[in-house]
């Protein structure tokens, strides 16, 4: 069939155009057909034929194991966070700076009022 061009266009309507068009059965209709696979999680057995294997552990690389506790990130998430503390250690660091060396007066705070009267302002002495 013909697709449209916005369809095209679009990542998102071309891609689902796609996923349907060469859509050719459902999990059901695949389960029926192939049956379901072995789940492997949550400490669950795994049935093995044979235990034998031709791995080799090297024993230094095992021994060698890394600290939790470093200062390199080893994850995107890691490296966000460490990006994150170094600029406020830095904003804390000018804030210092400012404030100490160059004698600049800490802002104050500026509390606005409500438009509407509060509780205290609307009773009337009887």
């Amino acid at each position: 069939g013909e697709i449209s061009f916005c369809a095209y266009n679009t990542g998102i309507g071309w891609r689902k155009i796609l996923e349907n068009m060469y859509k050719n059965a459902s999990v059901a209709e695949w389960y029926k057909t192939h049956g379901k696979h072995a789940i492997y999680a949550k400490g669950k057995e795994v049935e093995l034929e044979t235990t034998q294997h031709s791995l080799y552990v090297n024993a230094q690389d095992a021994a060698r194991v890394r600290a939790k506790e470093h200062d390199i990130p080893i994850t995107a998430a890691e490296e966000e966070r460490l990006r994150r503390k170094t600029a406020w250690e830095a904003q804390q660091a000018r804030k210092l700076y400012e404030e100490l060396v160059l004698k600049v007066p800490k802002a104050e705070l500026v509390q606005i009022g409500s438009t509407s009267k509060t509780a205290k302002e609307e009773k009337v002495p009887v």
